[in-house]
């Protein structure tokens, strides 16, 4: 899970700085000193790395969830099975996962993950279809809502005033 005090891209939150060593490094978000201002609730675009049990009680503007994947989320290992209970208790915590954003929130699979020395292909969890976001919600326009809302008030007045 990545979360972002202010909004930040794929790209920065990518981005390694580069050493002569040719080594990967460190992302250029990821410094003590800009990890301390977030805590200080300064507004700076830096990136957290979390896991889902450490955001508890923690939130961010924006947040980006990523490897919501079957085995993953619902985490099971190869050897156990995935009990009602257990499967509900995982559903909680892709609910708080999901709660934790307070502007805007992406959801990101793997097309392909590592098992071991193999590379399976990665099947989305099935809690993004339980989320419905494929939905198409009609949003109504909150003038053409209120114009509406009044139209009716004033048929069931002139209504209400033919009656008497």
């Amino acid at each position: 899970m990545i979360v972002c005090n202010t909004v930040c891209s794929a790209a920065s939150v990518g981005a390694r700085t580069s050493t002569s060593t040719g080594a990967p490094s460190v992302p250029r978000w990821y410094t003590p000193s800009s990890l301390r201002q977030a805590e200080r609730g300064e507004d700076i675009d830096v990136g957290t790395l979390s896991t889902l049990h450490a955001a508890k009680v923690l939130r961010w503007r924006h947040m980006i969830l990523v490897g919501v994947n079957e085995r993953l989320l619902p985490f099971r290992s190869s050897n156990e099975d995935l009990t009602p209970k257990r499967l509900e208790e995982e559903r909680r915590l892709m609910h708080l996962g999901i709660t934790r954003a307070r502007h805007t929130l992406a959801v990101g699979t793997l097309r392909r993950r590592k098992n071991g020395r193999d590379t399976i292909a990665g099947v989305p969890s099935r809690f993004i279809a339980e989320m419905k976001l494929d939905e198409v919600k009609k949003k109504e326009d909150p003038r053409a809502r209120l114009k509406r809302l009044r139209d009716e008030v004033t048929a069931r007045v002139a209504a209400a005033a033919a009656v008497k």
